[in-house]
């Protein structure tokens, strides 16, 4: 419980730091912008990867609990729940095809997060072998201690992203959204990481191609959503403190009205200026672009 909670924490505190940051950079100007909210929410967000325990050593604290259970592994030992993956006989190509299936999705996660505990694990035994004490070998092998806990992080989220919509009971159109959303994680997932999952040749270059393929294809599927995905998080104005977010949709007023509460636009001459200007803000009733 120890391992999967401290990996969690590091796990999807940078994974949610990193996304704010790609929110902030895809609203241009705006988004570097107090109104935006999303500098508000970035430093909020973003210390989460050092409070309640900094994320390298929750993130070794997880290899140390994975390097246990290998070497039970080695021993024989039965290995409990979720950790058992790595007990498994591995196979040694994906036999994924252009539908990727959920079951493929995650035994390509498997792999690579198998495949990663076990280098880390020879890594510190080469050393010990080697004549270096036990700290030592562990403090060598930090960079591979950490890929593999932050695969086996991720290969929790996966599976469990994949049994709750499986096992899902609600609305049917719901669900097959749930279903292009969670198959679109994955996927990204393995993309953005995609040396991993080639390193040993688990998959072929034909198989990334399916992947890339089907990435394109789910970002057409989803888009039509994607608002009522973000809605569906039902967070309030009060919370978010967003011109770009607010529930209304009135993004430009927001905005005007937000520039006229700054001191330096008390004044008559930028009242005017900015009186002027707001027709420009609207793009459907302005000749903005052919200024």
């Amino acid at each position: 419980l120890h391992a999967l909670s401290a990996g969690l924490k590091a796990f999807t505190s940078y994974a949610a730091s990193a996304g704010v940051e790609v929110c902030r950079i895809c609203c241009g100007g705006h988004g570097y912008s107090h109104a935006s909210g999303l500098p508000k929410i970035y430093v909020s967000v973003v210390p989460a990867c050092t409070y309640e325990g900094e994320n390298t050593v929750m993130m070794l604290q997880v290899a140390r609990y994975l390097m246990k259970c290998y070497k039970d592994k080695q021993q024989g030992s039965k290995l409990p729940g979720f950790v058992s993956y790595i007990a498994e006989i591995p196979e040694k190509r994906s036999g994924m095809d252009e539908h990727l299936s959920f079951n493929c999705l995650v035994k390509a996660y498997k792999h690579r997060a198998a495949r990663l505990i076990e280098e880390a694990a020879k890594q510190m035994q080469s050393l010990i072998q080697s004549g270096s004490p036990a700290h030592e070998a562990w403090n060598k092998s930090s960079v591979q201690l950490f890929w593999a806990a932050n695969a086996h992080c991720h290969l929790f989220c996966v599976q469990n992203f994949v049994e709750n919509v499986e096992r899902s009971s609600g609305n049917t159109k719901t669900n097959e959204v749930l279903k292009a959303v969670c198959q679109l994680y994955s996927v990204h997932g393995i993309l953005e990481n995609l040396g991993e999952f080639i390193h040993d040749g688990f998959l072929s270059a034909q198989q990334v191609d399916y992947l890339q393929k089907a990435m394109f294809k789910l970002f057409e599927v989803i888009r039509p959503n994607a608002v009522a995905l973000v809605d569906a998080f039902d967070i309030p104005d009060q919370v978010l403190q967003s011109c770009l977010g607010r529930y209304d949709g009135q993004v430009y007023q927001a905005l005007y009205d937000y520039a006229k509460m700054a001191p330096m636009n008390q004044t008559e001459i930028h009242s005017t200026y900015y009186t002027h200007l707001r027709p420009l803000m609207n793009p459907e009733t302005s000749n903005y672009s052919k200024l």
